[in-house]
């Protein structure tokens, strides 16, 4: 019990250091560490997914088809407990759509397919409004 505790706690802290948690919808700390998001209201669900890949140090996204839409993860080690984390979230149509007409390929059996972060910035739609997000910073 200790380490799924410590796991949950690692998730917020990280949530916290890097202003993820409005988009948490849940989290899994069982057999493997799993964070859902949700899309809030007029926000893009792809957005806040590249917010956490962005502070996982994540390299691309890994799209899986659930028709008719995707479910899109992201992947990264979580600081304190050295535990690869995956960021889940449920795409609305139009954000699928665009990730469609971007060349993400529709597979079938829920196969994965690789998204390049910018191809996934290009993407992201809040209502029916193409938003642009910022590369992120390179050091």
């Amino acid at each position: 019990m200790k380490n799924q505790i410590k796991k949950l706690r690692a998730i917020a802290d990280f949530a916290e250091k890097y202003d993820l948690e409005q988009h948490l919808a849940g989290a899994n700390v069982g057999y493997s560490t799993d964070v859902s998001l949700y899309e809030r209201r007029g926000e893009s669900a792809l957005a806040a997914l590249l917010s956490w890949a962005k502070a996982l140090g994540c390299p691309a996204l890994q799209a899986r088809d659930a028709a008719p839409v995707f479910h899109v993860y992201a992947y990264g080690t979580l600081p304190g407990i050295d535990e690869i984390l995956s960021v889940v979230v449920v795409l609305r149509q139009a954000e699928t759509d665009a990730l469609v007409e971007a060349g993400v390929p529709r597979l079938d059996n829920h196969a994965e397919a690789q998204v390049e972060l910018s191809v996934a910035r290009k993407c992201v739609r809040s209502g029916d409004v193409t938003t642009e997000i910022a590369p992120a910073a390179t050091s």
